[in-house]
């Protein structure tokens, strides 16, 4: 149950960074739960001691990052990136296929920078 609360939630937050109302203060709250989740993982995978439920939620949120780093949103890009190179050593198959979709969204966004 309560992971199926959390998805909702970051279900709404995400979908709340779409629109302008209330966008950047949304997108902010995002991110900063996105980043406890992530290094969460990433403490827990080090010592080995990484539950399903963790991984899961972290597989979440690394394929929730896309859409908030599109070109409006590069900061976000910027303050995510180094959580991201963290997860690069981690153990989970799961995690590892859904940090390669972020990095290729990254990629994306820098060749329209080009």
């Amino acid at each position: 149950k309560k992971k199926k609360k959390n998805r909702e939630t970051f279900q709404t937050l995400l979908e709340s960074t779409s629109t302008d109302e209330g966008s950047q203060e949304s997108v902010q709250t995002v991110v900063s739960q996105f980043q406890k989740i992530i290094e969460t993982y990433v403490g827990e995978d080090s010592k080995g001691e990484v539950s399903t439920q963790k991984t899961d939620e972290a597989v979440f949120v690394l394929r929730a990052i896309p859409p908030l780093i599109a070109k409006e949103h590069s900061s976000v890009a910027k303050k995510l990136y180094p959580l991201l190179v963290t997860c690069v050593g981690c153990k989970s198959a799961e995690v590892r296929l859904a940090l390669q979709e972020v990095l290729r969204k990254y990629m994306e966004l820098l060749e329209q920078c080009n």
